[in-house]
Order: C-alpha cells, then sequence, then structure tokens
C-alpha cells in the first residue's frame, strides 16, 4: 500500500513547525521543510542563495531538495506529513510574478498527495520571532498577504489536481490542534490515514 502524503502548509507564522514537532512526538513520520534546510546550509557556508537575495535560485535548491526527501520516504511508512511540499516553490515563485518552468509544472502535476493541511495564520503576538526564536524580517502586513497568496494557489490547485484541502483553524496549545487535525482525518479517512 503506497504511504499516504499529507502536506502541512501555510502562510508564515502558521504555526507549522510547532504541529510538525508534536506531530513527531505522537509517532509519525515527517518531511522536513526544505527551505529552513537551504537557509540553514547557506548560512553556514556564508552563501547568499535566500528568498530575499535569489528567491529564483533559492526556490530551485529547495524544490529539488523537496523532490529528494519526499522520494527517500521509506516503503514501509503508512502516512507521511510533509512540511510544505513543491507546490510551496511555485506558489511563492508565482505570489512574486517570477517565472516557473514547464518542467516544474509537468512535475507538479506527477506529484502526488493525499491531503492537504493549510494552516490558519496565528494572531499578531505570536508574530515577533519564530519558532527558533529567531527574529522574522518581514511585518505581520507581509506575512498575511503571503498567507492570502498561498491559500489561493492552494484552492485554485486543490480544484485542478481534485486534491482535499482542509482549512486549519488557529487552535492553541498546539497539542489541541493537532487532536483537531487527527479528528478531520479520522472523519475523512477512518482508519485509513
Amino acid at each position: 500500500m503506497p504511504t499516504k502524503k499529507i502536506v502541512i502548509t501555510g502562510g508564515p507564522c502558521s504555526g507549522k513547525s510547532a504541529v510538525k514537532w508534536e506531530l513527531q512526538l505522537r509517532g509519525y513520520y515527517v518531511v522536513y521543510e526544505a527551505a529552513l534546510a537551504i537557509i540553514g546550509s547557506q548560512k553556514y557556508e556564508k552563501g547568499n542563495i535566500f528568498p530575499t537575495t535569489h528567491p529564483e535560485e533559492f526556490q530551485r535548491e529547495v524544490y529539488w531538495l523537496q523532490i529528494l526527501w519526499e522520494d527517500e520516504i521509506p516503503k514501509n511508512v503508512k502516512i507521511a506529513y510533509l512540511d510544505r511540499c513543491i507546490y510551496d516553490s511555485i506558489a511563492y515563485l508565482k505570489s512574486k510574478n517570477l517565472p516557473v518552468s514547464k518542467e516544474w509544472e509537468e512535475e507538479m502535476k506527477k506529484r502526488h498527495y493525499d491531503i492537504i493541511l493549510f494552516l490558519e495564520m496565528l494572531p499578531k503576538e505570536y508574530w515577533v520571532k519564530t519558532e527558533t526564536g529567531k527574529p522574522r524580517f518581514k511585518t505581520y502586513e507581509e506575512g498575511a498577504e503571503d498567507t492570502r497568496n498561498i491559500k489561493e494557489f492552494y484552492e485554485r490547485l486543490s480544484h485542478t489536481l481534485d486534491i482535499e484541502l482542509i482549512h486549519i483553524p488557529v487552535i492553541i496549545p498546539v497539542k489541541k490542534r493537532v487532536d483537531f487535525i487527527e479528528e478531520c482525518l479520522e472523519s475523512i479517512a477512518p482508519s485509513g490515514i
């Protein structure tokens, strides 16, 4: 039976990292966010390929690392939660009116995800720092605009590719939010997710 792939996405400050950690604590297999890995490696190597300096090159790096990590999910894993997916790179480029290659568009149609969980943005008081404690490089208003763009992209995409899209409201604390996610998935596919 193929692995069910459930994507966790949303704009900045939507609690993706906290949800990811809680899912991992509950024993789920989690594919980490490729963008954070690229940012970390660029900082470590004193590089300059960041979303703010070279957005196209940055998204290209993220895109291919994401594919590599998805393809490395062990065959015996029943459910894999993905902290973002290749669609996010495409959504980001489109939101900035940057070109998306035909190769990416074709790969997007071939990739299969079972469910997309869109996490709604947390209230403004959570904006100051990221999950790792680092300050954000955008304003809350810019983050809200990014969230709207990503949400619109995913809503169009879910219809085009016929993928279940579930909007996850802000629920605090994170354990209750993950309980809500598990309940939603159970109601869609009892014992199948």
